[in-house]
């Protein structure tokens, strides 16, 4: 990925912690979970996974439409709504 976007691996890893950073106003965790599918961000994906925490915020970070959503953050965050209920 990162000779696909011309910058060298760790330039594009440490992009990762100001987008965990980021104030909950500034990027919702379904807008996260987007740039980390993108770009293959598994942590920002884990981090994003831990954090929702509720039914709602589950909710809120998913699209309508479950198939459009990066399948290896759509199973853990269905089975974590699966326990809440």
């Amino acid at each position: 990925m990162a000779e696909y976007h011309d910058c060298p691996f760790d330039r594009l890893h440490s992009s990762v912690n100001p987008i965990i950073r980021t104030r909950e106003s500034e990027k919702t965790y379904k807008q996260k979970l987007v740039i980390a599918a993108e770009y293959q961000l598994v942590e920002l994906r884990n981090h994003c996974i831990m954090r929702l925490d509720t039914k709602e915020a589950i909710s809120a970070a998913m699209p309508t439409d479950v198939r459009d959503m990066d399948p290896t953050a759509a199973k853990p965050l269905l089975q974590k709504l699966i326990c809440l209920k």
